[in-house]
């Protein structure tokens, strides 16, 4: 037997909020830990120090970026909403008229 999904727009926008809050979260913590290896690295000297901060400077570069793709992947969420909050207002807009 078929599971039957209901998506509305109230669902669409809470999960927007909560997964751009989540993603958020992650992109602070994963930019806190490329400063805090940052921090260490000044620390030390040696070919695996100055690996681990290289190695680092281009996973926060990467990062930033992916972050900031996933995030507007998530804000799509609420134009996927406004689409069906607007298809919902013109249904009642036809079914009032008849």
């Amino acid at each position: 037997m078929a599971e039957e999904i209901l998506v509305t727009p109230r669902y669409l926008k809470g999960k927007e909020k909560e997964w751009t809050e989540l993603v958020k979260r992650a992109r602070n913590d994963f930019l806190t830990a490329a400063d805090h290896v940052r921090v260490l690295t000044q620390g030390f000297d040696g070919r695996p120090v100055k690996e681990l901060d290289k190695r680092f400077a281009l996973w926060k570069e990467e990062g930033i970026i992916a972050f900031r793709a996933f995030e507007n992947h998530i804000g799509k969420l609420g134009q996927i909403a406004e689409v069906y909050e607007q298809a919902e207002r013109e249904n009642r807009n036809v079914t009032t008229e008849n």
